[in-house]
């Protein structure tokens, strides 16, 4: 079945005049947002531009983490040598990371001549980023979500048609920044998408102002989301049809397409994916606030101690779990096992996690494959190294 590497090869050659933008379109432009152009990005660069200086510093050949697909590369010089996406301008490109403030903030601000087009990163391969998506959980908003809506008042001014949307955290930013703009720069957007992100909190949708911006926001997910349920949707939601198994449907690379539009999953999300929503929410919902937060603080320190900075730094070390556990408080220790007899009692979770590692392997072994077809269609023999 086709996914969006088939559908650039197949509507790459139509302009965005000849085939009006959509949401196949929104997702591939998604992808690109997690790589890494510092030091290289230039203002109003087009894509076909930016990938030959991003495929020149040996980027393009460079695994991206353990978590972020190597597709992303093969799909941004599939979108840059097309004739659809290759003269799509990057008017901004913005990367934050500050440890201290727990901030991993991404953005990128694309346009053609009829869109302008507001994408947020998802989480990339940082600790700090990972740390940053568990906060979400927290009744106050992260560093990243404020700035989200600074981002998008900065570059709503626009005639064209604006859309902001975000895979991962980014669909998260990009729903938090649309419900919680001022009604100006809400005025300006003409949809706003997320991708397998996070909802919002419940209390969100019950504003008149977030009422009034629901028939405007859309949130796709695969049939088993588990970031996509962390919280709450009351927007429109679709169910795309996905080639992979558990935490495989989060990559978007699995997403089936037909023709210009997603597949929609006509059984709707697996029984699998219920069950493990209503334990993370009860989870939450029974963990109190200030213990919850002293754990996540005491475990990502635990993972920084070491002078780590990335999930590939920590994948090279076997962190000892086991002695890290046991220097923690009582209490902290019973939100452990309460976490642990979830995954126990919980077949699907305990399928989810079985099927973790395989997958992990499989990811390895094809994108070593792939990544060795990229070196040898962009440089040949002689290879840059980043």
């Amino acid at each position: 079945m086709a996914g969006l590497k088939e559908y650039v090869s197949w509507r790459g050659d139509l302009s965005f005049s000849a085939d009006p933008l959509n949401e196949v379109d929104l997702i591939c432009f998604s992808q690109l947002a997690v790589l890494d152009f510092g030091g290289i990005f230039k203002r109003d660069i087009t894509l076909k531009e930016m990938f030959k200086l991003y495929a020149a510093t040996g980027r393009a050949t460079t695994l991206l983490g353990v978590m972020v697909p190597y597709d992303m590369n093969v799909i941004f010089k599939a979108m840059a040598e097309s004739n659809r996406f290759g003269g799509v301008v990057i008017k901004d490109r913005v990367y934050e990371y500050d440890a201290e403030k727990i901030l991993q903030f991404g953005a990128t601000v694309y346009e053609t001549r009829a869109y302008r087009l507001v994408c947020f990163s998802g989480t990339d391969d940082t600790i700090i980023g990972w740390q940053e998506n568990i906060n979400l959980a927290m009744p106050k908003p992260v560093p990243a979500q404020k700035r989200a809506v600074e981002y998008l008042t900065e570059f709503c001014d626009t005639p064209k048609k604006l859309y902001v949307f975000g895979h991962s955290k980014g669909g998260n930013l990009s729903l938090y920044s649309f419900a919680n703009c001022d009604s100006q720069t809400a005025s300006k957007v003409t949809g706003c998408y997320c991708f397998d992100g996070p909802g919002l909190r419940e209390e969100t949708f019950t504003r008149p102002e977030v009422s009034e911006r629901l028939p405007r926001m859309k949130t796709i997910l695969p049939p088993f989301s588990v970031v996509g349920r962390l919280f709450f949707h009351e927007e429109e939601l679709f169910v795309v049809k996905s080639s992979q198994r558990y935490l495989g449907q989060h990559d978007c690379f699995s997403w089936e397409v037909v023709g210009n539009r997603l597949i929609k999953n006509e059984s709707g999300f697996m029984r699998g994916s219920d069950e493990m929503e209503k334990n993370i929410k009860r989870l939450i919902a029974d963990t109190d606030g200030c213990e919850r937060d002293a754990l996540f603080e005491s475990f990502f320190g635990w993972l920084l101690a070491d002078g780590d900075s990335t999930l590939t730094d920590l994948e090279k070390k076997r962190k000892n779990f086991i002695a890290w556990y046991m220097t923690l408080p009582r209490e902290e220790k019973k939100i452990i096992k309460s976490i642990l007899t979830q995954v126990i009692k919980d077949s699907s979770a305990r399928s989810f996690f079985t099927d973790l590692q395989k997958q992990w392997k499989d990811k390895k072994a094809y994108e070593l494959k792939a990544l060795e077809s990229m070196r040898k269609s962009i440089y040949g023999k002689n290879v840059p190294r980043a």
